[in-house]
C-alpha cells in the first residue's frame, strides 16, 4: 500500500521503535504526511522520529501540534520524554501534575456515580486510564534499582527492547509474579 498514509505511518513508526533504520522510517513518515498532514498519529510519528534522531526542538513542535489535534496519552508521553531529555523537567512535571489533577477530579466524580450507571463509570475509568499514562512514569533509575535488588536475591529477569507490554502480560500470567516495564503504559 505505497499510497496508504496509515500503512506508511505504521511501518515508519515500527522502524523508529524497533530498528536503527531511521532514514527509512523518516522517509515513510514524511510520505505519509504528504497524503494526510492533519492526522495526529502521523504528526506524532514525525515528532517521534525527529526526537530519535536528536532534533529535539523540531520534535517538540510536531508533538505539541499532534497533541493539540488529539489529546492522546502516548503523544503526551512523547512530549514529556522530549522535555525530560532536554532538561525541561519543570515543564514536564507541570504536564504530569495537570494530568494528575484531572485524574483526581475524575476519581471524585467516579465516587459520586451510581454503581448501576455502568456506561458512565466505564467512560470515566477509560479517561482515568488515559490520564494515568501521562503522569505514571517509571524512570530508568527505578528500573535499574529493581534490577539490582533482583540480582541481589538471585532473581532472573528478561530484558525486552521496545514495547514490552505483551511480553510482560505473558510472563505475568505464565512464568512470573511481576513484570516491570519502563514505558509509561505498564
Amino acid at each position: 500500500h505505497p499510497k496508504n498514509p496509515d500503512v506508511l505511518n505504521a511501518y515508519g513508526y515500527v522502524l523508529t521503535n524497533y530498528s536503527d533504520d531511521y532514514k527509512k522510517a523518516l522517509t515513510l513518515i514524511k510520505k505519509a504526511l504528504r497524503y494526510d498532514d492533519k492526522n495526529p498519529a502521523i504528526i506524532d510519528s514525525y515528532g517521534w522520529i525527529l526526537y530519535r534522531t536528536g532534533e529535539y526542538g523540531r520534535a517538540l513542535i510536531e508533538l505539541k501540534k499532534a497533541f493539540s489535534l488529539y489529546e492522546d496519552p502516548e503523544i503526551m508521553s512523547h512530549i514529556i520524554e522530549v522535555l525530560v531529555t532536554t532538561n525541561k523537567t519543570s515543564e514536564a512535571s507541570a504536564l504530569m501534575d495537570e494530568a494528575k489533577n484531572k485524574y483526581d477530579k475524575l476519581n471524585e466524580t467516579l465516587n459520586e456515580v451510581n454503581d448501576n450507571d455502568t456506561e458512565l463509570r466505564d467512560n470515566i475509568l477509560y479517561e482515568m486510564d488515559k490520564l494515568k499514562r501521562q503522569f505514571v512514569k517509571i524512570s530508568n533509575k527505578d528500573v535499574n534499582s529493581v534490577k539490582e535488588i533482583m540480582n541481589a536475591f538471585g532473581v532472573k529477569y528478561y530484558e525486552a527492547d521496545g514495547e514490552a507490554d505483551k511480553v510482560c502480560a505473558y510472563l505475568t500470567l505464565t512464568k512470573c509474579y511481576a513484570c516491570v516495564s519502563d514505558d509509561m503504559d505498564m
